[in-house]
Formats: C-alpha cells, structure tokens, sequence
C-alpha cells in the first residue's frame, strides 16, 4: 500500500518539495523560531534584510 502511494508521486513534484525544505528551515532557524512565512519568497530570493 505504501509502495503503491510513493509510486503514484510525481517525481518533479517531489523534487521541489525536498529543494523547497532547506530554505524554510534557514529561515526560521533564522526567525528563532517565529513566524517567517510571510519572509519566504523574500528569502528564497534573497532579498531580505539582516
């Protein structure tokens, strides 16, 4: 069953999922924890501020 799920996922579609996860913990390692999604896209450009 889990096989079956796992070879139904879109491999770009994981791809970006995992690319996407460092970033975010960057971000709120960064954040101390806080609230950063708003922060996000800003980041991932890298265009916020210090």
């Amino acid at each position: 069953m889990v096989n079956d799920c796992v070879a139904s996922l879109d491999e770009d579609e994981v791809r970006r999922a995992v690319r996407d996860v460092r970033p975010g913990a960057e971000l709120c390692l960064k954040m101390g924890g806080g609230h950063f999604e708003s922060q996000l896209k800003k980041y991932k450009r890298g265009t916020t501020e210090e």
